[in-house]
């Protein structure tokens, strides 16, 4: 018969090794956003739990009709959140204290509480309202834990306002 043959479709060694390199380019390229999203995700957990923990602060010194108190601690770079049930703004010694450590590479860099102390009162009505800012990754922006004087409503938004 005809003395034409016929190739075999597929793709060359060649073309392979170009295919592989162009990869890892995409790859490599993608690694700083990768990172990027992994920090502003920390920061925004940190955020989250330290709103939380002050809605249920909120939550526990109306229900149990004493004054609660979500201390923010600087220099160890944790919040604390103190059941005072004497009502005398400090924690003593039998008084339940519990303290929550901010992940690595997240801190806590200032407040705007009297004392860094954000007070419920026994109505769970937040005596002094104010803010703490979350900082740490030099790609993220840092963000602003806010609670309303009076209500104790919670808002997390920017540390710097958008002009």
């Amino acid at each position: 018969m005809g003395g034409t043959r016929h190739r075999e479709r597929g793709f060359t060694l060649t073309e392979m090794m170009v295919g592989v390199v162009i990869i890892g380019i995409i790859a490599i390229a993608s690694v700083p956003n990768l990172r990027s999203y992994r920090e502003s995700q920390r920061m925004s957990q940190a955020c989250d739990r330290i709103a939380a923990a002050c809605r249920a602060a909120r939550a526990q010194a109306r229900t149990q009709n004493h004054t609660i108190i979500v201390e923010y601690r600087i220099g160890t770079n944790e919040f604390a959140v103190i059941q005072d049930a004497n009502d005398n703004g400090i924690a003593d010694g039998g008084e339940t204290v519990d303290a929550w450590p901010l992940p690595d590479g997240v801190t806590l860099d200032s407040t705007t509480f009297t004392n860094n102390q954000l007070v419920f009162n026994g109505r769970g009505l937040a005596v002094n309202g104010g803010s703490v800012i979350v900082a740490g990754y030099a790609n993220v922006d840092p963000l602003r834990v806010r609670v309303s004087t009076g209500t104790g409503q919670v808002k997390i938004l920017p540390a710097k306002p958008s002009s």
